[in-house]
């Protein structure tokens, strides 16, 4: 099962429907939804396609489905500059049918930091696992993104990543761990450094 969630501007919602062109949606049509579709030989990334080119720079939420390729995120940060909330996917997908480790590659440690730093409207962000480069992104995010204030992980977190969260993210008003193994000790770091921040 496969989840993709793409959320548009108001302004783009309101957009005239014009029948004589190639429009696919009606214009009442809310483009706020979740799909929850089976996709066969890496159709989602058609699907994504179809979306964001639809809609393009109105664009402000999307989750990507489990399994991405690293195609897909190349394209999302070129096509959805004004992105507000990213889900990063779990699984990146190299080549048809050959999956990778999670965020394991050299083209995914240089490629996903600088992809996330395009996005300098970004306001929250879903990381699912323990990517290798979880502080080079929040690194970006707290050079980039000024109105970032929610991050939503999940997987294990290291002491490492406890305190790039205190030291890269000083903003941050919402920290949601989902399925997250956390030490007594990074919890106390964490929430130490709040103490700093308010």
């Amino acid at each position: 099962m496969t989840i993709m969630v793409i959320r548009v501007t108001e302004e783009r919602k309101s957009a005239r429907y014009n029948t004589r062109t190639a429009n696919a949606f009606p214009p009442r049509f809310s483009f706020c939804f979740s799909a929850n579709l089976e996709f066969l030989d890496h159709s989602s990334s058609g699907f994504l396609k179809l979306a964001v080119n639809r809609c393009r720079n109105y664009v402000i939420e999307l989750l990507f489905p489990s399994t991405s390729m690293l195609e897909d995120l190349i394209f999302v940060s070129n096509e959805c500059p004004s992105l507000k909330i990213l889900g990063l996917p779990l699984v990146l997908v190299k080549i048809h049918n050959t999956i990778l480790p999670t965020f394991r590659s050299n083209d995914e440690m240089n490629h996903v930091p600088r992809l996330v730093a395009k996005w300098k409207d970004l306001e929250r962000m879903h990381i699912q696992d323990n990517p290798p480069y979880f502080k080079e992104i929040l690194v970006q995010i707290s050079l980039h993104c000024k109105n970032f204030t929610g991050l939503n992980k999940s997987g294990y977190m290291d002491d490492d990543e406890a305190l790039a969260i205190v030291d890269f993210l000083p903003k941050l008003k919402y920290l949601t761990l989902t399925s997250a193994f956390l030490s007594k000790k990074n919890l106390k770091l964490i929430l130490e450094g709040w103490k700093n921040w308010l």
